[in-house]
């Protein structure tokens, strides 16, 4: 096999033009007769001297673009149990480059040096609007047991800690994640800080993932909370001019306008805020630890609730909480044991992406950011949805 695979050699080697590289992979995956026998080794080789169109690629007037992404391709290989391997074919030696296919960039389902990461552990705390009964550290600790018992794991287990929460000032305790370390088992292990303001839940989250994809770590435990009991989070967001524009009513205030219009630029029917917070409070009634309890809440309780910011009433806003969850992310040979130990199959991460732009940018269209769409189309690529109303069953936005 090594003799065959020395004789081969490029016809060109240069110039790189991006190829369809995903569709050959998926092809010999699923075109081929694999054996499903134990014994035996399944190997797919890789050669070229070009790499695969970006996940985002689209030219449809060339007809070019990225067919079925590289999360995909891992989970369909990862399945039938083939080991993939990338040779890079070049004519010239000066012709390498170190972002070409290399030999064994895939490898175990892992793709272009980029490793698997699957979510092997969960934990969440009561939530409730005060938790006097402990403090942040010990409400920290509730939510990290939990997600490393889940994990069948223990703090020795884990390599690096992600932490996350909203800004400083919501709470008044700066920088909490400096005196926490000893609390989370960080000792002497990485502790990163992850701070992007509302959407502090999903970076911390990728930030984490990116430890364990980079290969930097193979097991990262990862928190977010808040303890909203200790502060007034609505006037710590309503900055007094000349800081803001004249609001003076928290977060409601600055999107009731963009909400507003929303619902005018799609025909969303007015009561649709009525409609959404119906459902999310009955679903609620199905985890345990979730804050609001409500089994009596109807369509009409939520309507006659008073007006907030108009077109927001009270029963379809969130209520202050403290509480805390952790998530345990692991690579593969860290998540196959702890699913041999558990008895459950991890939750494999088909695709992350994160986008920003500036908030008050001129130009910017508050109810439909660019950002928000451009990061959707990358993350759907990456997990080969084509589809979305049809190929995803649950959003959590």
């Amino acid at each position: 096999v090594a003799t065959a695979f020395n004789a081969i050699q490029a016809e060109s080697g240069a110039p790189y033009f991006p190829e369809l590289v995903d569709m050959g992979v998926h092809a010999a995956l699923t075109q081929l007769h694999w054996s499903t026998d134990d014994d035996t080794s399944r190997w797919l080789f890789l050669f070229g001297d070009s790499p695969p169109f970006d996940s985002n690629f689209d030219e449809p007037e060339n007809k070019a673009s990225r067919r079925v992404a590289t999360a995909s391709l891992a989970s369909l290989a990862a399945d039938k149990g083939v080991r993939v391997n990338c040779v890079l074919c070049t004519s010239r030696p000066e012709d390498q480059h170190p972002g070409r296919l290399r030999p064994g960039a895939i490898e175990h389902g892992g793709i272009m040096s980029s490793n698997n990461v699957a979510v092997v552990g969960v934990g969440q705390t009561q939530y409730s609007a005060v938790r006097g009964d402990v403090s942040l550290p010990g409400l920290l600790r509730e939510a990290t047991f939990r997600a490393l018992d889940d994990a069948h794991m223990t703090m020795d287990d884990i390599d690096a800690i992600v932490v996350g929460k909203a800004p400083d000032f919501f709470e008044g305790i700066m920088m909490p994640e400096t005196y926490l370390a000893e609390a989370l088992g960080a000792v002497g292990k990485p502790l990163f800080r992850v701070h992007t303001a509302g959407s502090v839940g999903g970076s911390t989250a990728i930030v984490a993932a990116s430890h364990v994809q980079s290969g930097v770590h193979e097991r990262v435990l990862t928190i977010g909370w808040q303890q909203q009991s200790v502060s007034e989070a609505m006037w710590a967001l309503s900055f007094p001019i000349p800081f803001q524009q004249q609001l003076v009513a928290g977060a409601g205030g600055y999107f009731a306008p963009f909400i507003r219009e929303y619902i005018r630029r799609s025909n969303a029917p007015d009561d649709i805020g009525i409609l959404v917070a119906l459902k999310d409070r009955l679903n609620a009634l199905k985890n345990p630890l979730a804050h609001l309890h409500e089994p009596d809440i109807t369509y009409d309780s939520i309507k006659e609730s008073f007006m907030l910011w108009e077109p927001i009433r009270y029963s379809e806003t969130c209520p202050s909480s403290d509480g805390a969850i952790a998530m345990v992310l692991a690579g593969e040979k860290a998540a196959e044991a702890s699913a041999a130990s558990s008895g459950v199959a991890p939750a494999w991460v088909l695709g992350t992406s994160m986008r920003s732009e500036p908030a008050t940018a001129n130009g910017r269209d508050q109810v439909s950011p660019l950002a928000g769409k451009e990061c959707a189309a990358d993350v759907y690529a990456q997990a080969g949805i084509t589809d979305p109303r049809k190929d995803i069953d649950m959003v959590e936005m």
